[in-house]
C-alpha cells in the first residue's frame, strides 16, 4: 500500500477488504438467484444484511482514519473527532440474530467474522482512545430488533 502505517494496520485492513469483496459478492450472488432460497422472513435477512455493511462501513473507515495519523495526514487530535471514532456500536456489537433460521448460511458466517473484526477494532479504538486521554465509549447491550410485521 506505500503507507508506513504498521503492518498490524496493514493486515487488519487487507482482512477487511477482503471481507468486503466477500460481502460484495455475497450481495451479488443474491440479487441474481445465487442457489439461495427466499428466507422465510426477508425483513430479518435484508435487517442483517445492513448491519453487515453497517459494520464494514465502520471498520474499514475507522482503519482509513488510522492510517491517515500514521501518514502524517491527519493529527491524532483529528482522528479522535466525533465523526473520525468507531461508530455505531449498539448495532455492530448486536448478534441476536446469529444463527436464526431466516439468515441465509452465507451471511450468517459473514455476520459471524464481521463482527470479530468489529469487535477488533473497537479494542484497538479503546486502546488509542485511552493513549489520548479521551474516556472509553460505553459497551452496549444487545438489543433484540423487532421482528417483522404479521401480514394482514
Amino acid at each position: 500500500m506505500g503507507s508506513k502505517s504498521p503492518y498490524f494496520l496493514d493486515a487488519i485492513y487487507h482482512d477487511a477488504m477482503a471481507l468486503l469483496v466477500e460481502a460484495r459478492d455475497y450481495a451479488q450472488s443474491a440479487v441474481t438467484g445465487g442457489g439461495q432460497g427466499a428466507s422465510a422472513d426477508p425483513f430479518v435477512a435484508c435487517r442483517e444484511a445492513f448491519r453487515l455493511t453497517t459494520r464494514l462501513t465502520q471498520v474499514v473507515s475507522w482503519l482509513l482514519v488510522r492510517k491517515a495519523v500514521f501518514n502524517g495526514e491527519l493529527t491524532a487530535a483529528q482522528a479522535a473527532e466525533p465523526a473520525r471514532r468507531l461508530g455505531a456500536r449498539e448495532i455492530c456489537y448486536d448478534d441476536s440474530a446469529q444463527g436464526h433460521p431466516a439468515v441465509p448460511a452465507p451471511l450468517d458466517d459473514l455476520l459471524v467474522r464481521s463482527r470479530h473484526l468489529y469487535m477488533r477494532i473497537s479494542r484497538l479504538d479503546e486502546q488509542c482512545r485511552r493513549s489520548q486521554g479521551i474516556s472509553p465509549q460505553p459497551r452496549f447491550a444487545a438489543v433484540a430488533m423487532p421482528s417483522a410485521p404479521d401480514p394482514i
